[in-house]
């Protein structure tokens, strides 16, 4: 998996198949600070606080690293 973060979005590129998996377990977490995700095929999206989006991309890293 790799991620990056361009303001308060943070992709994720994740293999085939497996970005359903990934955007329910971000979900699942429930943290306030996750306003929307989406899910294709290899790429997940975040919609994150602004003020937030440095500590959820570090959550994200550490959640599939």
């Amino acid at each position: 998996m790799s991620a990056d973060c361009s303001g308060t979005v943070a992709t994720l590129r994740v293999r085939a198949g497996m970005a359903g998996a990934v955007a329910r377990r971000i979900r699942a977490a429930g943290d306030p600070a996750i306003l929307g995700v989406i899910a294709d095929r290899h790429t997940v999206l975040a919609v994150v606080r602004p003020a937030e989006a440095e500590r959820v991309m570090d959550w994200l890293r550490c959640l599939w690293g």
